[in-house]
């Protein structure tokens, strides 16, 4: 199911784009921010049934189940094969309020060197609601 990973891989990498931190309307993922583009056509529900068919990924396998429990960005780098594929993927459920995203600063880290080394060893990860599309 190789191609199937292919397929997420390439519908994050078309429907989120890195800018600034700051720009209004953006997903924080604490080392990068993300935006959809204007002419993006994507919503969850095709976002969650392309992860459903790509649950064997480049490095391993990632559920539906296994999202909910909330990854860090490392182990979804582990399964979409790529760190900054994985930051933009958890960018783009953000904005599709499939997810919200969960930094050190929310954890009550608020030294700056210690959440910028916490981010860089991976403690950015997602927190699914009850409310998730992910849950239907």
């Amino acid at each position: 199911m190789a191609m199937e990973i292919d397929k997420l891989r390439q519908m994050v990498i078309a429907n989120a784009v890195q800018v600034e931190h700051g720009t209004p309307d953006s997903a924080d993922v604490g080392l990068i921010s993300i935006l959809m583009p204007p002419d993006s056509d994507i919503t969850a529900r095709k976002l969650l049934n392309q992860i459903e068919r790509a649950e064997q990924g480049v490095g391993g396998a990632m559920t539906v189940d296994d999202l909910i429990d909330g990854p860090a960005y490392t182990a979804l780098a582990v399964w979409l094969g790529d760190h900054g594929v994985a930051l933009a993927f958890m960018g783009l459920g953000n904005l599709l309020e499939m997810w919200d995203i969960v930094k050190p600063e929310d954890e009550g880290v608020t030294d700056e060197n210690l959440r910028q080394q916490m981010m860089g060893m991976g403690f950015i990860r997602i927190s699914v609601g009850p409310e998730s599309i992910l849950f239907s």
